[in-house]
């Protein structure tokens, strides 16, 4: 009898401190996400054309990702990817939409960007960690095999105040992914920065913040050799 009562005194103790651990992304996350209802719509309406293929590849995530949808396709070939970018989002907004531009298509994996601008928003390093993890969650509730590739903060001479703030926040993903079979960390700051860890200075555009030709060129094949060793044995899963 006092054996039980122990064991239920700790089993309600352990709901407890779950749910005090609970990730509350809202009060995080100040961002207003209804601001990308426009461009949400958007890809739904290119969807409803019959355009997309189930079991393909959804690349998701802010200007980086965006800026990077005119020659995507071409750099991660024969891959079968969708186009699902929309600049100056964070972790919230992806969740957020997540069963709308991601879960919906069905697809067997998704390879991520987000985090940048997060940390720019004041958001501390645990806290995108914590909304990794959710959106992590968010797409295995509804689709328990997709793998998720999770590209790590780049640098940039703009945030490189932030630089410190960004790595650690890459730190704990890679930890947290390296933990998951169906989760893989892609770090981009091996390519875009010198041997010494300094940021190249010629791979952005005039903003400081965004990569030109050449940065892309490093950033597209570091992330094509890590997608494609996961995704290519896989290719036969999409949907003619």
């Amino acid at each position: 009898m006092i054996r039980t009562l122990l064991l239920m005194v700790l089993a309600i103790s352990l709901i407890g401190a779950d749910k005090a651990a609970e990730f509350d992304i809202k009060k995080v996350y100040k961002s207003p996400t209804a601001k990308w209802e426009g461009k949400i719509k958007k890809f739904e309406e290119y969807a409803a054309k019959g355009h997309l293929k189930e079991g393909s590849i959804v690349c998701v995530g802010s200007s980086s990702m965006a800026m990077w949808h005119s020659r995507i396709e071409k750099d991660l070939a024969p891959l079968t990817i969708i186009k699902r970018g929309f600049g100056g989002s964070n972790y919230n907004d992806a969740i957020t939409y997540a069963h709308r531009i991601i879960t919906n298509y069905k697809p067997r994996a998704v390879l991520v960007y987000e985090g940048d601008n997060d940390i720019a928003q004041k958001v501390s390093p645990e806290n995108v960690l914590n909304a990794c993890k959710l959106f992590v969650k968010t797409l295995r509730d509804k689709l328990p095999n997709v793998r998720i590739y999770v590209i790590s903060v780049k640098p940039s001479i703009k945030r490189a105040s932030m630089w410190e703030d960004m790595k650690k926040a890459n730190a704990l993903q890679k930890a947290y992914c390296d933990k998951h079979d169906y989760l893989t960390f892609i770090d981009v700051s091996e390519v875009l920065c010198e041997k010494d860890g300094s940021i190249k200075k010629d791979i952005f555009i005039k903003d400081n913040l965004h990569l030109n030709q050449k940065g892309y060129d490093l950033w597209s094949k570091h992330i094509g050799d890590a997608l494609k060793k996961g995704e290519l044995k896989h290719e036969n899963q999409v949907k003619k």
